[in-house]
């Protein structure tokens, strides 16, 4: 299956899940309906789509201009990272029994983008303005606050690295699909964590959000997030222990901006 199939289906099937565990006494479709419409038609809504889109176009951009960064800078700090955390990686994925594979994968690629999707539809559907707000700052400074890192601090993904014994475990169930993520995330964008950071910022302002399901769906989807990462062989550990405060710190930005620019 390519990764824009697998978007196409299991992401909006995974998002109505979601939507569906946070808010259990309504419609989920129709959530995402009233999400959708105020993306459209609300001009609060346009500007959170523009935010969301203008960030992706900067991570695209960033992975265009990557491998020549990297080049001009001639180092790779993924050594040090091995040095530092030795076999960690390895150590977490002798645990990953091999039925739970197919599991991991749909996280990692579908049920991640559902999870960042989730807040946005929950608290468009409740009318919480400042909450998506706060978020859309959040996820903003999420991509762009890496994106210096990814640039001038490079550490290669560790089953790709060659310095670790872990395993490409994504291409399992779904055989090339890294090569296909490689145009949204270039080999040596680990550290920190995106998937850790974002996950970690939805738990933060699902917390002081509500509801209360979600705030249980976001603690399990960071949990998650910070185990699949490692047993897929894509991230180290300090790219994990990395991403989480990175996540809260985001999450702090977020809620301060759009409460200054509330003032």
């Amino acid at each position: 299956m390519s990764l824009t199939l697998l978007h196409a289906t299991w992401t909006p099937i995974s998002l109505l899940l979601f939507v569906l565990i946070a808010r259990p006494a309504h419609n989920p479709f129709l959530d995402c309906a009233v999400a959708v419409r105020a993306a459209i038609a609300a001009r609060g809504g346009r500007l959170v789509l523009a935010a969301l889109l203008g960030v992706l176009a900067a991570n695209f951009a960033e992975c265009a201009v990557d491998p020549a960064v990297s080049a001009a800078l001639g180092w790779d700090a993924t050594p040090l990272v091995r040095a530092v955390e030795s076999d960690w990686v390895e150590r977490v994925q002798a645990g990953v029994p091999p039925w739970s594979l197919g599991v991991l994968a749909w996280f990692y690629l579908s049920g991640y983008v559902a999870v960042l999707a989730a807040p946005l539809v929950v608290w468009t559907a409740e009318g919480r303005g400042p909450a998506v707000a706060a978020y859309t700052a959040a996820f903003a400074a999420n991509y762009l606050l890496a994106l210096p890192f990814y640039l001038l601090v490079p550490v290669r993904e560790a089953a790709w690295s060659g310095l670790s014994a872990a395993q490409p475990l994504l291409d399992v169930p779904w055989p090339g699909i890294t090569a296909e993520l490689r145009a949204g995330s270039a080999l040596d964008n680990c550290f920190p964590s995106l998937h850790v950071s974002c996950t970690t910022t939805v738990f933060c302002l699902a917390l002081r959000h509500g509801p209360r399901n979600l705030r249980l769906l976001a603690a399990a989807a960071a949990l998650a997030t910070a185990w699949a990462v490692m047993a897929l062989g894509i991230h180290w550990g300090l790219d994990v222990a990395a991403g989480v405060p990175f996540g809260i710190g985001c999450a702090l930005l977020g809620r301060r901006a759009t409460r200054e620019l509330r003032s």
